[in-house]
């Protein structure tokens, strides 16, 4: 017999080119759709860059830094945590990531 069923996380315009959909296409997709704005959308694409760069460097805290970064940004669009992105990505924002 099934349990309850939970709910669980739908991803915002990813249905446009589906679930393969590189970050860079879904954050345009969000930006477009104006779920966020395109400064946080080239936010979140500089760390997707930065972070395919180091995929063979040695830096691994700041490779690992990164990840839980984009991690916690594609979390919150999933389950449509609009303010708490916001904030998210506000306050990392400030910080310099260049």
């Amino acid at each position: 017999m099934m349990g309850t069923i939970e709910p669980c996380p739908t991803f915002p315009v990813g249905h446009k080119r589906g679930w393969d959909t590189r970050m860079h296409s879904w954050a345009h997709d969000l930006s477009d759709e104006e779920y966020i704005s395109p400064s946080e959308r080239d936010l979140v694409l500089g760390w997707v860059e930065r972070y395919e760069k180091l995929r063979l460097d040695p830096q691994l805290a700041e490779r690992s830094n990164l990840q839980e970064r984009i991690s916690t940004f594609a979390e919150l669009v999933a389950w449509r945590e609009w303010k708490e992105l916001h904030e998210f990505l506000g306050v990392e924002g400030q910080e310099n990531w260049a």
